[in-house]
This record gives C-alpha cells, sequence and structure tokens, in this order.
C-alpha cells in the first residue's frame, strides 16, 4: 500500500514543512516550527476532513465527494520514525464510518 492511497493523508518532514492530501493531490501546504516529535490527527467529520498538528488545525479540506471508509496508514520516508498511541475514535454527534473489523487483514486487530 503506498502512501497516496490513503483518502486523506498529512505529511510532515523534519524541518517542519507539511502538506495535507487527497490521495497524491496536495490540497494545502505550510509549516511549523522544527521539532523532534509531532503529535498528528486527521479529523473526517462529514465531509470536513480536517489535519492538526500538535493540537493546531493547520488545514480543513471540503470534499464534494467523501472517501468515508477505509484504512488508517502510517509511513515514514527514510529517517528514524516512531509511532505510538495511534487511536481512532468516534466523534460525538456523527455516525462512525464503520463499527467493525470487516476483513481481518491483522490479526493484531479484535
Amino acid at each position: 500500500m503506498g502512501i497516496g492511497d490513503a483518502a486523506y493523508n498529512l505529511r510532515v518532514s523534519k524541518d517542519g514543512s507539511w502538506g495535507f492530501y487527497r490521495h497524491d493531490t496536495v490540497l494545502q501546504q505550510g509549516s511549523v516550527s522544527a521539532a523532534e516529535s509531532y503529535t498528528l490527527a486527521v479529523e473526517g467529520k462529514g465531509a470536513d476532513i480536517t489535519a492538526f498538528i500538535d493540537g493546531e488545525a493547520v488545514a480543513t479540506f471540503t470534499d464534494s465527494n467523501p472517501e468515508l471508509g477505509g484504512r488508517v496508514n502510517l509511513g515514514s520516508d527514510y529517517y528514524l520514525t516512531a509511532f505510538d498511541n495511534l487511536t481512532v475514535t468516534k466523534i460525538d454527534g456523527y455516525a462512525p464510518y464503520a463499527n467493525a473489523l470487516i476483513d481481518s487483514m491483522d490479526s493484531v486487530v479484535n
């Protein structure tokens, strides 16, 4: 699975530059202060998709044809990278896009 396979993705470089994408199409770009680590989030509320870096909304996109299902995809370039505390949560007031593991692609997920 390539990074462009994810419907919405947020990419942050070591220097703090970031891009928010729908598949491989850049929607918005910017920069934050360079840091050793970042807290990233992508939030989908209906057609409104928002990207967050360190708790601050950096980009919002209203998708005329939103992709409301799929997998979470984590990736990195050729840098030492660590991921922790991954959560996928329901947002109050919005119906979940899925409520069960459908394809059993990862036996660790239950």
